[in-house]
């Protein structure tokens, strides 16, 4: 059995390390990792066995590689060997002719005795690469303990071939490695049958029998058309051939035959709950967990599966692929990673380590906006955030969602920047809440002012939207909706307390448009429009304040 896993310049992987256990669960989003690491151990296998035969006994000092063709690896399906390294880089530097080596180290305990087996390969050409053992993991004895473990790998159900022609164990074997399992899975039913005794014939389709109320006929071979054909009983059905029946029992009766019919003590499936639904998904990893445990072998499942998750974190190991590969602490919140948020999100927050709750884009607006106007160093960091829209005050969708991402970057810091909620709020570790203190971002806008310089296009680079005497009637509708001492001092309580975008900022723009007979074109997302038109020495001190504890978050 294996127990840790080593990658490092293969494929998508610069470097992995993970611990598997008898039964391993390897979930997460599409194009995270998971089959490769599925493929890292095919690949491995093969190139320990071609080792053993052609040089592992052999008096030569030299440790020259063995040679792995392309087409040997058929759960690899690559058009040049190149596409097996990181980045495809074979060769260091840009005139170095020194190899990159991908290394696959392995850990197990076999037969009581723990042993490890590290290969190294390095690129030949585009139809084949070299493999070897790293230095000092090239003692027979532990090669050979590692030996004992037999891998096999089954690609998800490609759907079931029409009619199938018996075909040689190697080519069996090579179609599973290829994918094409639509190819065999009447001459894994026949191999059972005709090779495996009346025991396992009796094993498999009383499995399928329990899980499934369907009976599994004898296959029969014609040696005629070199044919096999299958035909199933439903309960309550009549008799009907292989092909009419679901996909997912398909994919279900492709898994029991190959674990019946497949001698393994390592069993690697992609995806084996494809087609299938909730119920069955859950029966299936049942039965599956439960058979490979009483073999005392060895399990690791590839999967999006969330039935599959809420099974494994009972009892088996789970990998969880977002962000850096690893074993969730809360199986809980490895869920909702998986289910509520995009795995874009996992991507932008890696790269900036940080991530910044507003309520909406129009809030980045308004600091950039003020940002610029103050001239202030972080007005470059605000170009380029990352960034979640909570369309609210939403504090606990902003915490649940910094949880879920906690959960694959423990390294990562948020910042949460509402309105004035009138309240604090328990945060999780490194998730900061920061409140305006006004009830709105809109209420620092220096008002009127900026409204009046706005419509009178005051500055030079910004055309005037109307003639300056529309400049008369806008004063007039603001001297008509705003109290007469909140005209007379800016830091009145009504510029701050007031839910300005709403009570005063809507009302005055469509009575404005209203009377110049046009229908208003600045709706509340446009309103960070008006903050350009600010002065430095308008901008009330807290606006420094949330610039400069942005700047030292986004540092």
């Amino acid at each position: 059995m294996i127990s840790r896993i080593q990658l490092s310049n293969f494929k998508t992987f610069e470097a992995l390390d993970i611990e598997v256990g008898p039964v391993t669960l390897l979930i997460g989003p599409n194009n995270t990792g998971k089959t490769t690491v599925l493929q890292a151990l095919t690949l491995w296998d093969i190139a320990l066995r071609k080792w053993w035969e052609q040089k592992a006994l052999s008096s030569a000092r030299t440790r020259t590689g063995v040679t792995i063709n392309r087409q040997d690896l058929f759960a690899i399906p690559i058009p040049e060997a190149r596409l097996l390294w990181y980045n495809l880089h074979t060769r260091s530097g840009m005139t170095s002719n020194a190899n990159v080596f991908m290394t696959m180290r392995l850990e197990g305990i076999t037969e009581n005795r723990q042993w490890h087996a590290e290969l190294e390969f390095y690129y030949a050409n585009p139809e084949s690469l070299y493999a070897r053992p790293a230095k000092g993991e090239d003692d027979p004895d532990t090669l050979e303990l590692a030996l004992k473990e037999s891998f096999s790998y089954l690609p998800p159900m490609s759907g079931l071939s029409s009619s199938e022609e018996r075909l040689e164990e190697g080519s069996i074997k090579r179609r599973i490695g290829e994918g094409r399992t639509a190819e065999v899975l009447r001459n894994l039913l026949w191999k059972i049958y005709e090779k495996k005794g009346e025991t396992k014939w009796k094993d498999l389709t009383s499995a399928i029998k329990k899980h499934f109320d369907t009976e599994v006929l004898t296959p029969v071979y014609n040696p005629a058309t070199s044919l096999i054909s299958c035909r199933i009983k439903e309960s309550g059905k009549p008799e009907m051939d292989l092909t009419a029946s679901g996909r997912g029992f398909q994919q279900a009766l492709l898994l029991f035959s190959f674990l019946h019919s497949q001698p393994y003590t390592v069993l690697l499936l992609d995806e084996p709950d494809a087609h299938l639904e909730i119920l069955r998904q859950k029966s299936l990893y049942l039965a599956l967990a439960s058979e490979v445990k009483a073999k005392n072998a060895q399990m690791l499942i590839a999967t999006h599966s969330e039935a599959i998750l809420d099974l494994a974190s009972q009892n088996d190991t789970i990998i969880a692929f977002i962000g850096r590969p690893h074993q969730p602490k809360r199986p809980d919140q490895l869920k909702k990673a998986l289910i509520e948020i995009p795995y874009s999100e996992y991507l932008s927050a890696e790269q900036t380590g940080t991530i910044l709750y507003l309520e909406g884009t129009t809030d980045l607006e308004f600091l950039r906006a003020f940002a610029e106007v103050l001239h202030h160093p972080v007005r470059e960091k605000l170009e380029r955030p990352c960034v979640k829209y909570l369309n609210g005050n939403d504090v606990d969708r902003a915490r649940s969602n910094f949880n879920g991402l906690k959960e694959a970057l423990p390294d990562l810091r948020g910042l949460i920047l509402t309105d004035n909620l009138q309240r604090t709020f328990e945060m999780p570790h490194d998730l900061v809440h920061v409140q305006w203190k006004r009830n709105e971002i809109e209420c620092y806008l220096p008002l009127p002012h900026v409204l009046e310089r706005y419509f009178a296009g005051a500055t030079p680079d910004s055309p005037s939207l109307f003639e300056t005497q529309t400049m008369g009637t806008l004063k007039r509708i603001i001297e008509d909706q705003t109290p007469p001492a909140a005209l007379r001092d800016m830091q009145d309580d009504f510029w701050k307390e007031t839910k300005i975008s709403d009570k005063w900022l809507s009302t005055v723009l469509k009575k404005y448009y209203a009377e110049l007979g046009l229908p208003v074109q600045i709706n509340k997302g446009d309103y960070f429009l008006f903050a350009r038109y600010a002065r430095p020495e308008e901008l009330d001190k807290e606006i420094i304040e949330k610039l400069d504890i942005l700047n030292d978050f986004l540092a």
